[in-house]
């Protein structure tokens, strides 16, 4: 098979692997210094922030990725499109920006007596437009055949720079100006570079954004995708959002750990997805069946492959993961471990979802996910007040328990495809041997500290699970996939 998948998916992994460890690492600074109610407040903010942002976008970043290549080589219209998805996304964010500060901002509301949460959202609202160029602006670059300068802004720069002004600030000031100023600033930044950037290799300026007129046409386009980012970004946030209402800043900072930790593996689905997407397309396009459903086995493998010892260690571990944050938020390990699996689910079956839109079923896409939000907001209506974090965890776990089989028998019912091959249980089957050694080595493992621990665990676990994928003999081209996420075990590269 055409590796084209590995290589695009290793670069794209690396990049979006660097931004979430980043922000891993920035959650741990803002728990071990500022403490459980700050994360939850901080939790909340990008929550509400994150979500707006896809509304303020319009859909605009990924439609102008394809309507740029429909008009490759054409300066006056690649202008006039880049230019009118960057000026209406960007007016859009200052709207919200308005809407935001103007209900925090109005009495009785229920935000603005929440002590520091509606300062928290005014401050993250004045970043939205910062947001919003980076997000439009890097899938311009990406038009242009250069996928760079949106990695390094969104998933290097912005978070260093809210890592750094966070410490910075708190050093010199205190708690309160380090959860509210860096966010703004560190925006800003990385929005301004990537302007330049837009400005340097694409010729994209100031003029071409206020003279590219509009269009009706773009925005028929792309008013349906961004209703599918949004059914998406909800989904991602309602756990935070609901226990935020339904408990206290507190209950969602001690949840936030957890949810984001686990969403770790998702980075391996969409690495992969996004790498495979347009081969699926093309195939489709050409009714290359036979190729089609040996590409979305191997893809589905492959995301297996990698997915599975994360989450299966995540699950062993999760009290020592958890403790990195601080001890208060080992009380979360069951919730981890809930949502280590709920993520499996995830990535495993979320090929489908891109099967599915690729092969022209989006609209069945996106009344799904609708479909199965509302059931997560029933559930989390039921058990978040009976269970509390544990509840929110549990209903995410059902809902995409119910969200992977969906989509798999509507795959087959419209296109007769399907994930399932023999080899596809071999990496389960090698986590789950790994798992049982892990197991039985947690008496030695418990007379080490919490982070020797870890290691010892991490490492083991690793060379293990490698160890039983070996003994069960992968595909070839699968064997090719480790080579290429783990080069220095490729005895190739040896001198």
């Amino acid at each position: 098979m055409d590796n084209r998948v590995v290589r695009q998916a290793s670069l794209s992994f690396a990049g979006l692997i660097t931004g979430q460890l980043l922000r891993f690492v920035f959650n741990i600074v803002i728990a071990r210094m500022l403490g459980v109610e700050y994360l939850g407040l901080y939790a909340l903010g990008l929550s509400i922030i994150q979500i707006a942002e896809v509304i303020a976008v319009l859909g605009l970043d990924a439609a102008s990725v394809r309507m740029l290549n429909l008009h490759a080589g054409n300066r006056v219209q690649t202008a006039r499109i880049a230019g009118m998805a960057l000026r209406t996304s960007f007016f859009g964010s200052l709207f919200l920006c308005a809407v935001l500060v103007g209900v925090v901002s109005w009495p009785g509301s229920p935000a603005g007596n929440a002590g520091l949460l509606g300062p928290v959202i005014i401050s993250y609202a004045c970043s939205l437009p910062f947001h919003v160029v980076i997000a439009v602006g890097g899938h311009v670059l990406q038009a242009f055949r250069d996928i760079a300068p949106r990695i390094l802004a969104a998933q290097v720069m912005l978070p260093c720079f809210l890592l750094a002004l966070t410490v910075l600030i708190y050093l010199f000031t205190g708690p309160d100006i380090a959860l509210l100023v860096p966010m703004p600033v560190a925006a800003f930044l990385s929005a301004l570079w990537l302007a330049w950037q837009l400005r340097l290799k694409t010729g994209i300026g100031l003029r071409d954004v206020f003279n590219s007129g509009f269009d009706t046409g773009i925005l028929r386009y792309s008013l349906p995708l961004m209703l599918v980012s949004l059914m998406g970004m909800v989904s991602h946030w309602l756990d935070i959002l609901m226990l935020g209402w339904y408990a206290d800043t507190r209950t969602a900072g001690l949840y936030q750990p957890a949810v984001r930790t686990a969403g770790l593996v998702r980075s391996f689905l969409v690495a992969f997805s996004a790498s495979a997407a347009p081969l699926i397309a093309a195939l489709h396009a050409r009714g290359g069946v036979r190729e089609l459903q040996h590409l979305f086995q191997a893809v589905s493998r492959w995301i297996a492959m990698t997915a599975v010892p994360a989450s299966v260690f995540l699950f062993m571990m999760a009290g020592d993961v958890l403790a990195i944050f601080g001890p208060e938020f080992m009380q979360s390990a069951r919730v981890l471990m809930i949502l280590s699996f709920a993520l499996l689910v995830q990535a495993s079956t979320g090929m489908c979802d891109t099967m599915l839109q690729m092969c022209g079923y989006a609209r069945i896409s996106a009344v799904t996910v609708f479909v199965l939000l509302c059931v997560q907001v029933v559930l989390n209506l039921w058990l978040i007040p009976l269970y509390s974090m544990e509840g929110a965890a549990y209903s995410l776990c059902f809902v995409y328990l119910l969200l992977g089989a969906a989509r798999s028998l509507q795959l087959w019912r419209y296109e007769r495809l399907h994930m399932f091959s023999f080899p596809l249980f071999k990496p389960f089957a090698a986590g789950i041997c790994a798992a049982g050694v892990l197991w039985l080595a947690s008496a030695w493992l418990a007379d080490m500290s919490s982070m020797t621990r870890l290691a010892a665990a991490a490492a083991g676990f690793l060379g293990i699970y490698l160890a039983m994928l070996n003994l069960l003999k992968l595909e070839r081209e699968d064997v090719e996939v480790i080579f290429e996420l783990l080069p220095f075990l490729n005895r190739r590269n040896r001198v």
